[in-house]
């Protein structure tokens, strides 16, 4: 599950020093996200994993007498979904007539006319493409991971490396007419993988899946009660028991997340569903593998739920607003606005979305 708030990237300012410090990442300062790390580095025009490798692997294989942390990022499932030109139709039955360059001769990308909550329904046909452009951005990204995994095994380092891989949102493929992430709600947008290696053979940890819902907030005190540090004050969520030393089930608890319009609270089997109309939200109960909106025979659940939410349908940030305030005095975050998706045109007088 993603977080409540988000940070847009801004140009970058500085690369990777040497010798290394101890913690590096790849977002640009000017937003904050650059808070308690050392040194970072940001590739302002082409922001995919494959050019993250190299460099991070540059830092996290040099010698160095202290722990170190590293924030691996791209936005390679991001609409337009841009991949090599050899692996764009790969996953599509029913390849485009005429894929679209971009990016250079060698890639090809998927524009939509996202995002949106809700629209007009997708054709198939239509549909079909965009899922395969997007599975296609994703195995592009999944490769690169591999690079990554594979260079540090090569160093040596791997087996003293705890790796997390994470996503901090999925994306809408026509559901509801619902496209990208920026508006995204339901489990298209707020399902997102996780995935833990904890290094060593006498980790306590072995191949498993957690059968439960877990939050990405749940990672922090995680990580601070497996390396026997104090998780942040006033910090959401609680250790992953099943990632501890020794691992024990923990048990179920509702989860909350939210996007720019939405939110989602999932208690097990059942997910609440809110969606901004105007000035109020439309609710809807599911419960999986069940379409079948159930918040009218279920009024108790779904205030049990609402409640999960605490205050944050009466404290939500209008963000289209507030990206708009940046972009228009910033030209260099506007245009980092724009590469990342959040705002609509090169006009500076249109609104960041």
């Amino acid at each position: 599950m993603r977080s409540r708030t988000g940070s847009a990237s801004t140009p970058p300012a500085s690369r990777l020093a040497k010798p290394p410090s101890h913690r590096c990442c790849r977002r640009a300062p000017s937003t904050g996200i650059d808070h308690g790390f050392d040194t970072y580095t940001h590739e302002a025009a082409f922001r995919t994993l494959g050019v993250a490798v190299e460099p991070a692997l540059e830092w996290l294989s040099a010698p160095s007498d202290q722990p170190r942390f590293a924030f691996v990022h791209g936005y390679d499932a991001h609409d337009p979904y841009p991949v090599p030109a050899l692996l764009a139709e790969h996953f599509s039955e029913h390849p485009k007539d005429t894929p679209r360059a971009c990016r250079g001769a060698h890639w090809r990308c998927h524009p939509t006319d996202g995002p949106r909550a809700k629209g007009r329904p997708l054709p198939d046909l239509e549909r079909h493409q965009l899922t395969a452009a997007y599975d296609a951005s994703v195995a592009f990204a999944d490769h690169q991971l591999g690079r990554l995994l594979y260079g540090l095994q090569q160093a040596g380092r791997l087996d003293q490396t705890l790796v997390i891989v994470l996503s901090d949102h999925g994306e809408l493929l026509g559901e509801d007419g619902g496209l990208g992430h920026a508006h995204g709600h339901g489990d298209a947008a707020f399902r997102v993988p996780l995935v833990v290696r904890v290094p060593g053979a006498s980790s306590g940890v072995r191949p498993s899946q957690v059968d439960r819902t877990v939050a990405l907030s749940d990672l922090a005190p995680t990580l601070a009660e497996r390396l026997g540090m104090s998780p942040p004050a006033g910090a959401e969520g609680t250790p992953i028991t099943e990632l501890l030393d020794p691992p024990t089930v923990g048990a179920s608890k509702p989860v909350r997340a939210a996007s720019q319009c939405c939110f989602l609270v999932r208690d097990g089997a059942w997910a609440l569903d809110a969606v901004r109309s105007g000035a109020t939200f439309e609710w809807s109960l599911q419960r999986d593998g069940d379409d079948t909106d159930h918040s009218a025979a279920e009024p108790e659940r779904v205030a049990a739920l609402r409640s999960v939410l605490g205050d944050w349908p009466e404290q939500d940030v209008d963000a289209d607003k507030v990206s708009e305030a940046l972009g228009t005095a910033s030209p260099a975050l506007r245009e980092a606005l724009q590469q990342g998706g959040y705002w609509s045109g090169s006009d500076t007088r249109q609104v960041a979305r």
